[in-house]
């Protein structure tokens, strides 16, 4: 099956404390966005790719993309209010007979295990949603009480979301919900099932705020 990547990179970084968009930050000299790109075109050299990107950014990507000498072809997919939409407008683009991985921009340390076992199940088992099991302990806020919770029931949910193309397209026919927090959440709200889920990679952090940027220049030299 034809594998096709959506990287959504719609947001503006606000939490970053920067005034360029946090996908665009440097990360050891070269964007956080096109290291990104870089890993899935590693894992999968004949991947399609639709960047999901706001309008107003369409510059700054095609600068960007010159000035780094990054050629590999892109597809370009208008990014909107939300991310819910921005991935909806983004799967228009995708044909129904694909696999599709929705991946955060800013999640440039998926190893290529990951990304290739995402794509392995999603064909097997119509979705693959790669998590790993928190290392630290859990408490659940109830009231004004912070309950032990045992951290081995817990899975900490990453990207790439990889899907039937078929099916993620007919669950997002649906209105915008606040209970939506993820792709897999707007998967399973029309399948009525559970996502099949599998092992990713702890490196595999999303860069958020400015700390997580000196984080991932340490580990990015131990991703393969």
């Amino acid at each position: 099956m034809v594998k096709i990547a959506i990287i959504v990179a719609g947001g503006v970084g606000k939490r970053c404390q920067t005034d360029v968009p946090k996908q665009f930050l440097l990360l050891n000299g070269y964007p956080i966005l096109l290291h990104t790109l870089q890993r899935f075109i590693k894992a999968e050299p004949k991947i399609q790719l639709i960047l999901a990107l706001r309008e107003s950014l369409f510059d700054l990507w095609k600068e960007t993309a010159k000035k780094f000498h990054f050629d590999f072809p892109v597809i370009l997919s208008k990014g909107g209010q939300e991310r819910f939409n921005t991935v909806k407008t983004a799967l228009g683009k995708v044909p129904q007979d694909a696999l599709v991985a929705i991946h955060d921009s800013v999640r440039p340390l998926v190893s290529t295990a990951t990304i290739q076992h995402s794509f392995q199940w999603a064909e097997q088992k119509g979705s693959a949603i790669p998590v790993i099991t928190p290392t630290e302990s859990i408490r659940i806020a109830d009231g004004n009480a912070y309950i032990p919770f045992n951290r081995d029931l817990v899975r900490q949910i990453q990207t790439p979301q990889t899907f039937l193309a078929k099916e993620i397209q007919q669950a997002y026919q649906v209105d915008f919900s606040p209970s939506f927090t993820d792709d897999a959440s707007v998967y399973e709200n029309t399948f009525h099932k559970q996502v099949f889920l599998f092992e990713g990679n702890q490196e595999n952090i999303k860069i958020t705020y400015p700390k997580d940027v000196v984080i991932a220049e340490v580990l990015l030299p131990l991703i393969s």
